[in-house]
């Protein structure tokens, strides 16, 4: 699990170290560009609730992720998250989307192992 900290209050998303890649990575695009919106999550695991955050790029922000890789980022995903962050609701991080995207990652995995005994490692 990685952690996302947002704000001088350091706000604390947990999320996977593969979501919080590729939502770090929108964020990043979007403060490059000095462009603000909202990140909401819903209270993982719980029966409700849900926190949302006004981003801007003059906030505090960074990420710690517990692994050493760098994920593969998925493009599709990331054009997902970037339309998302575009609405006026911004990007919702839900049980749901974290699962749908997890088992996208298993169904690619034997593929990907097959791609590089052929290729090699990068």
């Amino acid at each position: 699990m990685g952690t996302l900290y947002l704000g001088k209050l350091r706000q604390q998303v947990e999320i996977d170290d593969y979501a919080l890649a590729h939502v770090h990575a929108v964020i990043v695009a979007k403060f490059r560009v000095h462009e603000k919106f909202i990140l909401s999550w819903e209270h993982l695991q719980a029966e409700h609730g849900q926190d949302s955050f006004w981003l801007h790029p003059a906030m505090e922000l960074w990420a710690t992720f517990d692994t050493h890789e760098r994920p593969h980022l998925d493009r599709d995903w990331l054009e997902e998250l970037m339309c998302e962050a575009n609405t006026n609701g911004g990007i919702i991080i839900t049980d749901e989307m974290l699962a749908r995207h997890r088992l996208l990652v298993l169904e690619a995995a034997p593929q990907l192992d097959h791609a590089l005994q052929l290729t090699g490692p990068a």
